[in-house]
């Protein structure tokens, strides 16, 4: 399958190279000479690799950072990546063998985003950026998923609106009592109610597990930056996490594994260091986070929305 991504010639025998501009920490702490994996998905834009342990590792075109990302230039230029194909580092370069293609990661940054430095604002500016978020989310979104749910959400509404489909109503309520039961620490109610969100809706990552990936990651951020942290809550995601391994794809499970350690895409955790913090919520933010996928953003969204919602009335 053909992937548009920027191809450098190095002129040997129709070898194509690539300088990538950053690489997610997870990805650079488990760099090691030899075997490093098959491809696994190609999309348009990216392509997955399955390290030996499993993970996924994607190779991005000129999007935004991630933990277990490979960001490339986004400049076009077509040539092929098969499924399957084999995966080696050399100490400096990932090559994926029979697409013959070079991932020069030697000048490639690091990315890694810190708690540190963050501060909580007021509930009543907590509020106001939450609610601000939703609506701007809202309305530039997608809502074909959750995100047709994000205005109740944010304003800590009970009932779900009327005519939804039977799966978003079941999850409009899921959510619900996951807020009520993480701000309790109920692990049995929490753990359960992850499970009934995650795998829900359409999407190659279902709605669902973008909604709770958002919520788990938003919530661990919350944990982060207080000054007397729950160790019980951080446990409780990481549960939340663990229990959903057979409710969803591989795709949804990485993803939300990741979340529950504060790991999500750069504009997301920009997104909610933003709301913690105060700041205004403007277009250009939102905007960057509801670009990730074709609905997965609106549904990170919601997510953000509804795990600082709850967080705001624990405080």
């Amino acid at each position: 399958m053909a992937i548009w991504i920027s191809g450098l010639s190095n002129g040997s025998g129709g070898m194509q190279r690539l300088r990538a501009e950053s690489i997610g920490w997870m990805v650079a702490v488990r760099l090691r000479p030899g075997p490093f994996g098959r491809v696994h998905s190609v999309f348009d834009n990216a392509f997955n690799i399955e390290m030996q342990d499993g993970m996924l590792v994607g190779v991005v075109k000129g999007k935004g950072r991630y933990c277990m990302s490979i960001g490339v230039p986004s400049r076009p230029r077509r040539f092929h990546v098969d499924s399957d194909d084999h995966c080696t580092y050399d100490g400096r370069s990932l090559w994926i063998d029979k697409s013959g293609l070079e991932i020069d990661l030697g000048s490639a940054q690091v990315w890694y985003a810190s708690p540190e430095g963050v501060d909580h604002a007021s509930s009543d500016r907590l509020e106001v950026c939450i609610r601000q978020a939703a609506d701007t989310a809202y309305c530039r979104g997608t809502l074909t998923g959750f995100g047709r749910l994000l205005r109740e959400i944010a304003l800590g509404r009970k009932c779900s609106p009327r005519g939804l489909p039977l799966w978003l109503k079941r999850g409009f309520e899921a959510v619900r009592e996951l807020q009520e039961a993480v701000r309790l620490g109920d692990e049995v109610r929490a753990v359960g109610c992850a499970r009934r969100i995650a795998g829900l809706g359409p999407g190659l990552t279902p709605s669902g597990d973008d909604v709770l990936a958002g919520f788990l990651g938003a919530w661990w951020w919350w944990e982060a930056v207080r000054e007397q942290q729950s160790e019980g809550r951080m446990e409780l995601l990481a549960k939340m996490a663990r229990s959903v391994g057979d409710d969803t794809n591989v795709f949804g499970r990485q993803e939300i594994y990741h979340a529950a350690s504060g790991e999500l895409h750069e504009a997301a955790i920009d997104l909610i260091r933003a709301i913690i913090q105060g700041e205004a919520v403007g277009e250009m933010r939102i905007d960057s986070v509801i670009g990730i996928g074709s609905s997965s953003g609106t549904d990170l969204a919601t997510g953000i929305c509804a795990a600082l919602e709850s967080a705001v009335v624990d405080r």
